[in-house]
């Protein structure tokens, strides 16, 4: 299929894309309005594929939700990963942004270019689904970014591919309130990003396991393969751990690794570190950060007080 017209979806509208080529030859793209809902269904052998005339990656036109919902799904029953590759970007500004285990959308940009960029919403990106931006960025300036925990016997990893730059979003690794059918309590899970991770604002809310006899170290970790640079021009990165499993008082001194870089983790020259949520009724923060001896330290644990 080719168009000429930006596709518009207002007044309710639903719509599916299933396996094959939309090429938008004209047009800004798709826009996905308050109250409308579209899926994109792809399969294993027969892929749903965005083009834009050629262009390889075209900035000039977008996947715009505005208020809607979109999810990429499995089409059909087969086994492994599907995968729907966009070659315009994809921005979410108000609504839903829901990709399922075992889906992997690639937007396939240049270095430089915000190939996702979230100003505000939701997206609910399931354990297992993967976003690969290429040489680009998955920005993250607003809303709020949740992994989903699936029904399986361990959690797989919710992977970006490419750089992830977070300056206001909140990060939820497994949010229990969107657990499926057979899931119960805290899944505990990974955020894993295929490259360097940029902090500068936005609360990460990590799940650490309080429980006691023995003390457990169990928490979700936002890992990257390459450095983490935290608060570079802003000082906006803070914590809000969510104490999962309590059943008795927390001892002082206790640690959860909650952030690992391969190629260690970076403060930025004359940044402060992370601040943390004070509890209602509280007048200061329970938690404080701990991390491992020495300069780019490739672990960041959260320190009961």
């Amino acid at each position: 299929m080719a168009t000429g017209s930006t596709l518009t979806f207002a007044n309710a509208a639903s719509g599916t894309f299933l396996p094959g080529t939309v090429d938008f030859k004209g047009g800004l793209g798709v826009i996905i309005q308050a109250a409308c809902n579209v899926d994109i269904k792809t399969g294993p052998t027969a892929a749903v594929m965005f083009t834009a005339n050629g262009v390889n990656f075209d900035t000039s036109k977008k996947v715009l939700i505005d208020g809607g919902r979109l999810q990429v799904i499995k089409f059909g029953d087969a086994a492994g990963v599907v995968v729907w590759t966009s070659k315009v970007p994809i921005e979410l500004k108000d609504g839903f942004f829901d990709i399922d285990d075992e889906v992997k959308v690639v937007l396939p940009a240049a270095a430089g270019t915000s190939a996702y960029k979230q100003t505000g919403g939701l997206a609910r990106w399931e354990n297992g689904a993967t976003l690969d931006v290429g040489n680009g960025e998955a920005r993250f300036d607003g809303g709020s970014l949740y992994t989903v925990a699936v029904n399986k016997p361990s959690q797989p990893d919710m992977v970006i591919v490419g750089k992830m730059i977070n300056t206001g979003a909140e990060l939820v690794i497994s949010r229990d309130y969107y657990n499926p059918s057979g899931v119960t309590g805290h899944q505990f899970g990974r955020l894993v990003v295929i490259g360097d991770v940029e902090w500068h604002g936005g609360t990460y809310r990590p799940s650490v396991d309080v429980s006691t006899n023995p003390d457990s170290t169990k928490a979700d970790v936002w890992h990257c393969t390459g450095t983490f640079t935290v608060n570079k021009g802003k000082n906006g990165a803070n914590f809000g751990p969510i104490e999962q499993n309590a059943n008795g008082s927390i001892t002082s001194g206790r640690t959860w690794v909650v952030i690992t870089a391969d190629k260690g983790i970076v403060l930025a020259p004359g940044a402060a570190t992370p601040t943390f949520d004070i509890p209602p009724g509280m007048t200061q923060s329970p938690w404080t950060l701990s991390s491992e001896v020495g300069p780019n330290p490739k672990a960041w644990s959260v320190k009961r007080k």
